[in-house]
């Protein structure tokens, strides 16, 4: 036997201590006795080689990756196990070797509706081309709702299906001539409809994302609307017509009496005119005779004439030198006729 193994084995009988000793110098000695076995450094190597390249190869299988157009949970694949508790959004995430991710979409969903037969209250079938934009609520419980109501890939068709069906339902509520004439009205109605139908499937429709396209009707009610198209609009140019003529006629009565009013302020501010020189004239005429009369009536006062053959005289010359005066200005102790032949 070996000594120091002998040794050992005698002095595991009488001391049992030393293989309870814990002091940092006896693990230490201990350490140093395995360390210098080639058989524990060749473990030892070994398995941490093995460690690292676990390391290596598990850490990047660890992490994963979210894009910013999805939604994702994370799921065990063993067991296919999803986690539902949080919803986990863009970004990189360390769930550990053995998981990967479980994805909704994130961005708005387009669904095309091409050639959906429509019946509207008058019974006519025509065909209405739609487009609607929808996207899935994005928290945890709605998202898990999805999937249970729909599961992963067929949510898309159901909510086709629920959008065609409100269609189809509520289409006989509006008439063919709303379907032409007021066809922003007949699409808002619709898209409320059906954002609350989505909404209680947890799917959302915001305002605006539902989008009636082309309509295509049978020829005969294109022709039926369009001749009722073409007697409106010419039932609007004679009316347009008739309301021309009326203004015409109420801007000539309107020209003529603006004519006649400036007519009658004229001749009225001509006779206000005649009357006005007329009293002037006259106010002057008498002015002039009144002067006369006081001048006439101081000369045959200044004049040394007593007789009254000589003052009728004196008062016919004065008249007839008023018609035509011809006298000298001065001394009026005597006068001059115009005509000394035949004097008045």
């Amino acid at each position: 036997m070996d000594p120091e193994r002998l040794a050992l084995s005698n002095n595991r009988g009488h001391n049992d201590d030393y293989y309870h000793d814990n002091s940092p110098s006896s693990f230490k000695k201990k350490m140093k006795e395995l360390w210098n076995k080639k058989s524990f450094r060749y473990t030892f190597y070994t398995l941490s080689v093995i460690g690292l390249l676990l390391f290596v190869i598990l850490m990047p299988l660890s992490f994963r990756g979210v894009e910013y157009n999805e939604y994702a949970f994370k799921r065990y694949i063993p067991s296919q196990t999803i986690y539902w508790d949080n919803v986990f959004e863009y970004g990189k995430w360390f769930w550990g070797a053995g998981y990967t991710s479980f994805t909704f979409p994130r961005t708005l969903i387009e669904v095309r509706l091409i050639n959906l037969s429509i019946i509207p209250s008058s019974g006519l079938e025509f065909f209405l081309n739609a487009t609607f934009y929808y996207r899935l609520n994005g928290t945890a419980d709605s998202l898990h709702a999805v999937f249970k109501s729909f599961g992963t890939t067929g949510y898309n068709d159901q909510v086709t299906k629920l959008v065609i069906g409100d269609i189809k339902n509520n289409a006989p509520m509006f008439t063919v001539d709303e379907y032409l004439n007021n066809r922003f009205y007949v699409q808002d109605q619709l898209e409320d409809i059906i954002r609350v139908t989505l909404a209680e499937n947890n799917i959302i429709l915001d305002e605006g994302m539902f989008l009636m396209l082309s309509m295509q009707f049978p020829d005969r009610v294109l022709s039926k609307y369009l001749q009722t198209a073409v007697q409106a609009q010419q039932s609007i140019t004679a009316q347009y017509e008739q309301e021309q003529t009326i203004i015409q006629q109420e801007t000539n009565y309107m020209i003529n009496l603006y004519l006649n009013n400036a007519t009658y302020i004229q001749q009225t501010t001509a006779a206000q005119v005649q009357n006005v020189l007329v009293t002037a004239n006259a106010t002057g005429y008498n002015l002039i005779q009144e002067a006369e009369g006081a001048g006439l009536q101081y000369f045959l006062t200044q004049i040394p004439v007593t007789d009254s053959n000589d003052i009728k005289l004196i008062v016919e010359t004065m008249a007839y030198l008023r018609n035509k005066p011809q006298f000298v200005v001065g001394d009026f102790s005597f006068f001059i006729s115009s005509n000394q032949n035949n004097p008045k």
